[in-house]
């Protein structure tokens, strides 16, 4: 949506409104049961699985969790979305975007960082 706002968009020309409505499709998919959103899947199991783990290199890698990066992403194209298609789901993106807050506030340090 920004590419076909933007000075190229003669270069960039906007797609069908289905495209986007599958990309705000599979936001709403991803959406973790806490709030928010991760990487790449659902978090499909619980952080015991951690102790499995083969790479001791790398931790927190068995399970993908929900991180502020990821879901303020998602809500800000999920708000954007909204703006421009508001008959398209608007009660799960409402429901979604309100969860997102939530995650994020719940989340969010006592000094203000994440």
């Amino acid at each position: 949506m920004a590419l076909a706002r933007s000075s190229a968009a003669h270069r960039n020309p906007d797609l069908p409104p289905q495209r986007y409505h599958d990309a705000a499709n599979v936001l709403l998919s991803y959406q973790n049961a806490d709030g928010g959103w991760p990487t790449y899947e659902l978090q499909r199991s619980f952080a015991l699985v951690e102790l499995l783990n083969p790479a001791e290199t790398f931790g927190g890698i068995m399970v993908d969790y929900s991180y502020v990066e990821c879901s303020s992403a998602c809500m800000t194209a999920l708000s954007a979305f909204s703006a421009r298609f508001p008959g398209h789901r608007e009660g799960e993106i409402r429901r979604a975007l309100a969860a997102g807050l939530a995650f994020v506030l719940r989340i969010q340090r006592p000094d203000g960082s994440w």
